[in-house]
């Protein structure tokens, strides 16, 4: 593990304020009878009129809907994101301009039954839905979407938030084979769901390997470990840019974040000193979104500044993927 011990960033802002375009897609897995939601972001011209948008959950980035792609001699990289539990596609939209201004496109995968829209326990706790989501996605934008000729299938990245950079870690090779021993105990200690479902999880699917070598370069931001031991992950060599948040409450970093990027090969580790917490990584709330979301989500500690913090990680985002897919 290298520790990012000292690392001056230029918060620009004109990347926070680049204008980007936006495709919708609604995917149907028939093979795993699974509908995944996607969002892509990706370049267009810079005079691109931006419409007004209607007030949402999280503040909005410049964007707009079926915008044309910025003609390019080169193909795009392009980026998966994955969301945390609970989530949604566009939580963590603030890293969009970042990396769609270094010519970077995103594709941000919706897990059917963990978001925030719809919840299923049994969904929820079949964790290893969530790689098979990202891999299908990724053969669908690389062969059949409208992007399929203009992406470069060498450069593909993945960026993960807490669920989200556990997917990450099945992607990248790792299998949490102490899993349903973690999670048979939690159900014992704390009766948080239904014994049914907690007893009939399919757990033999997660010890399959969902290894995908067409990602090359893993951002984890405050990922969750659960199940994976220092021999199902050491030998992962892609290289990893893992965050950890010194007040996380939720996934302490010492026995996730840090706990990852000591074990696996060829990672860096970068630590969010201060008050930040947990949820440091979602997008700034609407005053829409903090009427309906819990404050957990956006209300951080006086001290901490989310916006100035976004623009630091957004910045090591990019240094991190220009590095690793170029």
């Amino acid at each position: 593990m290298k520790k990012l011990v000292f690392l001056f960033i230029f918060s620009s802002l004109f990347a926070t304020q680049t204008k980007v375009g936006l495709k919708a897609f609604h995917l149907y897995d028939s093979e795993r009878n699974r509908p995944i939601n996607m969002h892509v972001w990706y370049p267009i011209n810079q005079k691109t009129k931006i419409p007004a948008y209607l007030d949402d959950l999280w503040k909005p980035i410049p964007e707009k809907k079926d915008a044309e792609l910025l003609r390019s001699c080169k193909k795009y990289p392009l980026i998966l994101m994955s969301h945390g539990n609970g989530g949604e596609k566009r939580d963590r939209a603030w890293l969009v301009p970042h990396l769609v201004s270094a010519g970077y496109i995103v594709a941000s995968v919706e897990h059917y039954g963990d978001t925030f829209d719809f919840f299923s326990p049994d969904l929820y706790l079949s964790a290893w839905l969530r790689p098979a989501d990202i891999s299908f996605s990724l053969t669908y934008l690389l062969e059949e979407s409208c992007f399929a000729d203009k992406l470069d299938k060498e450069r593909v990245g993945f960026c993960g938030y807490s669920l989200g950079g556990m997917t990450g870690i099945w992607l990248a090779g790792g299998i949490p084979v102490d899993l349903e021993k973690l999670l048979k105990r939690y159900q014992f200690f704390t009766g948080e769901f239904p014994d049914d479902v907690v007893n009939n999880l399919d757990y033999e699917q997660s010890l399959r390997s969902f290894e995908d070598p067409r990602i090359k370069a893993y951002f984890s931001m405050a990922p969750f470990t659960w199940g994976f031991t220092n021999y199902t992950i050491q030998h992962i060599d892609k290289p990893h840019l893992i965050i950890g948040v010194e007040n996380d409450q939720l996934l302490p970093a010492s026995s996730h974040a840090k706990y990852l990027a000591d074990t696996i090969q060829n990672a860096e580790y970068f630590l969010l000193e201060g008050k930040a917490g947990h949820y440091i990584f979602l997008n700034e709330a609407t005053d829409l979104g903090k009427m309906i979301m819990d404050e957990r989500f956006y209300n951080d500690h006086p001290d901490v500044n989310r916006a100035e913090i976004h623009k630091v990680l957004g910045n090591l985002s990019v240094e991190f993927f220009d590095k690793h897919l170029n």
